[in-house]
C-alpha cells in the first residue's frame, strides 16, 4: 500500500490507437495480442472501464499500455461512438492518458484527434519533413477546429537541421514550441535493446533531461522554447 504520507503516483494509460503498428510492442518487448482488435469488436455500449482494465498491460515502470495488435495494418478502425467510450473508460482509469495517433491518413486519426486534450506534433527540421509537419498542423487543427491545444516539439535526428531555425519551424506549423529533443544515437538503441524507455535507462543522458523538461512544459500553460539551443 502506498504510504499516506506520500503524494499518490499519477496512473497513466498509453494507447497505442492503430491496429496493426504494434511500435509500443517493439519498444518494450511485449508480445502483442489482439487488445484493441478485440475491444473494438464491441458495441460501444461495452466498452467500459471494466473491459478496458481487463486489457491493460502494467509495465514495471509503473505505465498502463493498451498495445496495438502485431500483424497488417488495416484491421479494425475504430468508429466514432467507440471512441468516445474508450476515451472516457481510460479517464475514468487514469489522471493522464496519451494516445499514440495513427498515421494521419488512417481513417481513425480524424476521429480520435478532438477528443484530446493536447495534441503534440513531433517535428523534424529536414526540409521534406517540414512542410509534411506544417500540413499535418493544419489537418489536425481542421478536425479539432481548434478544441484542441496544438504544439510542436521538434526532434533533431538529422545533420541538416541547420537548415531550418526555430523561428522558421513556428511560422511554417503557426503553433507553439515547446521542447528540442536532442537524438542520441547510441543510447536510443541501447533502450530499444533493453526494452526500458530511455529516460529509465539513461537518466543522466541530455535527451533523457530534455524528455523530462519536455513533460513538465508539456503539463503548464504554454510556454515558447525560444531559449533552448538548437
Amino acid at each position: 500500500m502506498w504510504p499516506p504520507c506520500w503524494p499518490r503516483p499519477h496512473r497513466v494509460i498509453a494507447v497505442e490507437l492503430e491496429p496493426g503498428c504494434a511500435g509500443f510492442a517493439l519498444q518494450f518487448h511485449h508480445t502483442p495480442g489482439t487488445e484493441p482488435a478485440s475491444l473494438l469488436s464491441l458495441d460501444a455500449a461495452r466498452i467500459d472501464r471494466r473491459e478496458l482494465n481487463s486489457r491493460l498491460v502494467e509495465t514495471p515502470f509503473g505505465v498502463h499500455v493498451l498495445f496495438g495488435p502485431a500483424g497488417a495494418p488495416g484491421g479494425a478502425t475504430i468508429r466514432p461512438e467507440q471512441a468516445e467510450a474508450l476515451f472516457q473508460a481510460a479517464r475514468q482509469l487514469a489522471d493522464y492518458v496519451v494516445v499514440d495517433l495513427p498515421p494521419l491518413s488512417s481513417p481513425a486519426a480524424p476521429i480520435a484527434a478532438p477528443h484530446c486534450d493536447h495534441l503534440v506534433l513531433i517535428v523534424d527540421r529536414e526540409v521534406a519533413c517540414m512542410a509534411a509537419s506544417a500540413m499535418a498542423a493544419e489537418l489536425l487543427r481542421s478536425w479539432t477546429r481548434g478544441q484542441s491545444k496544438l504544439r510542436a516539439v521538434i526532434v533533431n535526428r538529422t545533420s541538416m537541421g541547420s537548415l531550418n531555425s526555430l523561428s522558421e519551424v513556428r511560422s511554417q506549423v503557426k503553433c507553439e514550441v515547446v521542447g528540442v529533443i536532442p537524438h542520441d544515437i547510441e543510447r536510443s538503441a541501447r533502450a530499444c535493446q533493453t526494452g526500458v524507455p530511455l529516460v529509465i535507462s539513461h537518466p543522466d543522458s541530455i535527451t533523457a533531461d530534455a524528455l523530462v523538461e519536455l513533460g513538465k512544459r508539456l503539463n503548464s500553460p504554454p510556454a515558447t522554447a525560444g531559449a533552448m539551443v538548437l
